[in-house]
């Protein structure tokens, strides 16, 4: 029991060091937040000018990306450093050392994300929340958090920075542009040769890109959308236990 509290405090207090480690990266949705809200109730009461919230939507969204990428980063800069190993040399887990990096890099970013965009809806017209869907907010959020544990996983396992980097760009920015393209050939090529295989880039898209493949119109992939689902919770288990296993103790 004693040896268990000691674990809590010092995950407690590991991760209350790398919260406070990325807070500049997160006051990057903080000050965007306040413009989603006056332009949601300008879009609420004059639908003309609907377009400004999904320009600061876009904002928001491309803050939230970059916030993740540097959250990673500096997870995998702790390797780089050796500062990894002064804090798993004290009673904090392998395991609490990767979740708390987990939470701070994938979870509580994306539900930032997610609110950020939900709660100007919520307060100004509960309605307009429903009008708007909430399987959209919860597509959000997986796709944030899917994408978020790829790189997650990606640095956990071979320690670079600059990798992760690369990786979160080609992920946020190179990939989806390309898997979009990829889809409106196939289906609008005229090809029947090139259009069988829709389906399956249907598939790899809403694996990937949940939210913006329904934003964009690709034809909708339950079992994309639910192996989204899978793939992130298999990335978080594998992650947890490749950190208990793998991450060494001492120098």
């Amino acid at each position: 029991m004693a040896d268990s509290r000691a674990a809590l405090r010092a995950f407690h207090a590991y991760a209350r060091y790398v919260f406070n480690s990325i807070a500049k990266w997160n006051l990057l949705l903080a000050v965007l937040t306040p413009l989603v809200v006056i332009s949601a109730y300008i879009a609420l009461y004059i639908p003309s000018t609907s377009l400004l919230l999904s320009i600061l939507a876009t904002l928001t969204g491309i803050a939230y990306y970059l916030l993740t990428i540097v959250a990673v980063y500096y997870f995998t800069l702790d390797f780089s450093r050796g500062t990894h190993l002064v804090f798993l040399s004290q009673p904090l887990t392998r395991r609490g050392y990767a979740l708390a990096w987990m939470l701070a890099s994938a979870v509580v970013p994306a539900l930032a994300y997610v609110l950020s965009l939900a709660v100007p809806f919520l307060v100004l017209d509960a309605r307009a929340l429903l009008y708007l869907g909430l399987e959209e907010y919860a597509l959000l959020f997986l796709e944030g958090f899917t994408l978020t544990m790829m790189m997650f996983s990606a640095g956990l396992a071979l320690r670079r920075p600059s990798l992760v980097i690369l990786l979160g760009l080609v992920l946020h920015l190179l990939l989806p542009t390309a898997v979009g393209a990829v889809y409106s050939i196939m289906v609008y090529s005229g090809r029947p040769w090139l259009s069988m295989y829709a389906d399956a880039v249907a598939f790899v898209s809403y694996l990937l890109y949940p939210y913006r493949s329904k934003l964009i119109g690709v034809q909708y992939s339950s079992f994309g959308v639910y192996s989204s689902a899978a793939l992130a919770a298999a990335l978080v288990v594998a992650s947890l236990e490749y950190a208990r296993r793998r991450l060494e103790v001492s120098g």
